[in-house]
């Protein structure tokens, strides 16, 4: 055999050994994203359990004002449910959308319920004995942060996924195989190209 000829295989087999190394990169790294998706989807499902709870132990409380507990069920379930549509796409820029605006029009109407507790002077002293309002309060702050941390360990695995897809030559192959740049939460969302 000519050296040229040992010469162009040795190429070859470089190159293929680059080609799997890269592939199995990609996908190590969209598995990190997947295993920060599923922690935070169950987080999620947590918050959205203990909000209906939280609701149930207020609905004594709100009986003059049923309609703002009934919106803020309301969006607890449509929360839910884009919880679940992002859960079908866990990187989509779409879904992460959807349960964004849903998480941020939960928060409002919770406000608004939690304001309204608040405001009335009559029903404080039942409101601080409720041990079940209390410790559904306590349990949704705590989920809360548990979610912040997921968030930023999702945006963490995201944003290093989408830097080895943007970098050069990998970009190439990556747009072959079908990796797409994966959403972060927040306001940092990549566009799709």
């Amino acid at each position: 055999m000519s050296d040229v000829y040992l010469l162009a295989i040795s190429l070859v087999v470089v190159c293929v050994f680059w080609v799997v190394g890269v592939h199995n990169r990609l996908v190590r790294l969209r598995s990190k994203i997947q295993d920060a998706q599923l922690k935070l989807d169950f987080h999620l499902e947590q918050r959205y359990t203990l909000i209906g709870q939280w609701a149930e132990a207020a609905r004594v409380y709100l009986t003059d004002v049923v309609a703002l507990l009934e919106s803020t069920i309301a969006a607890n379930g449509q929360a839910s449910a884009a919880a679940s549509a992002l859960k079908a796409a866990p990187s989509s820029v779409q879904a992460v959308r959807a349960l964004e605006l849903a998480e941020s029009v939960l928060a409002s109407a919770l406000g608004v319920v939690q304001a309204q507790l608040a405001s009335d002077t009559l029903r404080v002293p039942y409101i601080v004995v409720d041990q079940s309002l209390r410790s559904c309060h306590a349990d949704l702050a705590a989920v809360d942060s548990a979610i912040a941390f997921s968030k930023d360990a999702y945006n963490r695995a995201a944003t290093d996924y989408n830097a080895a897809i943007v970098q050069f030559p990998a970009s190439m192959l990556a747009a072959a195989s079908g990796h797409r740049l994966a959403a972060l939460w927040g306001n940092y969302l990549f566009q799709t190209p």
